[in-house]
C-alpha cells in the first residue's frame, strides 16, 4: 500500500515540475478591452493628450485701452466680426476721468501737440481691422480708423504795447476755458491674442495725421497711435 502512495505522489511531482502554464490570450478579430485603451501616467509609453483647438463663435469683442491711464482717460471699444473672422469694425469710446489737464496756452501753431489727450472731453470714430489669418489663438492685422472728438483749452489774454521802438505783446492774464475739436485718421498694424475663446490681450501701433480746432487757429500734426487692449469676446 505505501509502495503505492509513494509511485502516486512521484507522478504528481514530476508532471508539476514540467508543466508549462500557458497565458491565455485575446482571440483575435475582437476589439479592445478598456484595459488596452485606458491612459495611466505610469506606463513607460503614455499617450499624448492632444490640444484643444481654437473655435471662432463669439462675434463681438468689448476692449479697454490701459494705455490710454497715462492720459487720465478711459478709453472702451466693441468690435464685431465678420463671420469668416477676417474682418472687424470697431468703434472706440475715450472719456477724461479729471487728470491734471495742460492749462498752456494754444493760441499759435507751434504748441499744443497733445492737448487732445490731456485735456479729452470725448471722442469716437470707426476702424477697421483685416486679420490676416482669421481668428486664430495669434491674430496679426491691418486697419486704418478715423476719430472725431473734444477738448479743453484756455484761453489767454494779452496787452498790447508801443513803446516807441516797437510793438509787442504781454501776457496778462489767464481767460476763460474753451472747447476745441480735433479730427484724427491713421494706418495701424497689431496683433490679437486669443488664449481660449473668451479672453483677449492686443497691441496696436501706427501713425496719422490729427488736426486741431480752435477759436485762435486751426493746424495739423502728424500723431503716432498705441493701443494696448485687454477685452473679452461674447
Amino acid at each position: 500500500m505505501l509502495k503505492k502512495i509513494s509511485t502516486i505522489c512521484l507522478i504528481v511531482i514530476t508532471i508539476n515540475a514540467n508543466a508549462q502554464v500557458i497565458k491565455p490570450g485575446r482571440p483575435k478579430n475582437t476589439e479592445p478591452t478598456t484595459e488596452d485603451t485606458y491612459y495611466s501616467p505610469y506606463r513607460k509609453d503614455p499617450k499624448p493628450i492632444e490640444e484643444k483647438p481654437f473655435e471662432f463663435k463669439k462675434r463681438s469683442m468689448i476692449q479697454i485701452n490701459i494705455f490710454e491711464f497715462v492720459f487720465t482717460n478711459i478709453s472702451l471699444s466693441y468690435e464685431f466680426f465678420s463671420k469668416d473672422g477676417k474682418h472687424g469694425f470697431k468703434i472706440p469710446f475715450t472719456f477724461s476721468l479729471g487728470g491734471l489737464p495742460d492749462t498752456n496756452a494754444y493760441a499759435t501753431n507751434n504748441s499744443g501737440r497733445f492737448i487732445a489727450s490731456k485735456n479729452r472731453i470725448f471722442e469716437s470714430g470707426l476702424h477697421y481691422n483685416y486679420y490676416l489669418l482669421g481668428q486664430k489663438r495669434v491674430s496679426p492685422f491691418l486697419g486704418l480708423g478715423f476719430n472725431v472728438g473734444g477738448f479743453n483749452y484756455w484761453e489767454y489774454k494779452y496787452t498790447y504795447y508801443n513803446n516807441g521802438y516797437y510793438p509787442y505783446y504781454q501776457y496778462a492774464s489767464k481767460g476763460d476755458q474753451k472747447i476745441g475739436t480735433n479730427i484724427s485718421g491713421a494706418l495701424f498694424a497689431g496683433v490679437l491674442f486669443n488664449p481660449n475663446e473668451t479672453v483677449t490681450f492686443g497691441f496696436k501701433g501706427g501713425l496719422g495725421f490729427r488736426r486741431y480746432g480752435t477759436d485762435f487757429t486751426e493746424y495739423t500734426y502728424p500723431y503716432g497711435l498705441l493701443e494696448i487692449n485687454l477685452g473679452f469676446k461674447f
